[in-house]
């Protein structure tokens, strides 16, 4: 098997993976009625990266794309990075090219500064979106 092919079938394996366990988290956090808890959130009263994912991820399957952007707009932008790579890792498989990486590079930048830019905007200025984390801060 060539490598090729092996990236483009872990990569399929992984992402079902991944969809499988968020789809039982989301079922769950439905089932039970609680709410997605983070961690860094709790102890720091600031907002992690990836904080907002839950909500994002409910509206996404809802097809309610300005719920998924006001949670987290990093939500799209991630399917639409791991679209590009479900394209990408077939199109290397069929030719044996190599995958570009840049893409997953440019989003996690974007992941980061957009945390940082939420949280300064959440501290010095009372701006949260979530609504989540403005009790602690005002």
């Amino acid at each position: 098997m060539n490598k090729a092919r092996r990236t483009f079938l872990v990569y399929n394996l992984l992402l079902l993976l991944a969809a499988g366990g968020i789809a039982g988290y989301l079922w769950l956090l439905a089932r039970t009625g609680l709410r997605a808890l983070c961690p860094f959130s709790f102890f720091t009263h600031l907002y992690c990266p990836g904080c907002g994912f839950t909500r994002a991820g409910r509206a996404l399957l809802q097809l309610d794309l300005p719920a998924a952007l006001g949670a987290n707009p990093m939500a799209p932008w991630l399917l639409l990075t791991l679209g590009y790579y479900e394209i990408a890792f077939f199109l290397a498989w069929r030719r044996g090219r190599r995958v570009a990486r840049w893409p997953a590079i440019l989003f996690a930048y974007a992941l980061v500064a957009y945390a940082i830019l939420r949280n300064l905007l959440l501290v010095f200025f009372a701006i949260d979106p979530l609504g989540d984390l403005i009790r602690f801060w005002s």
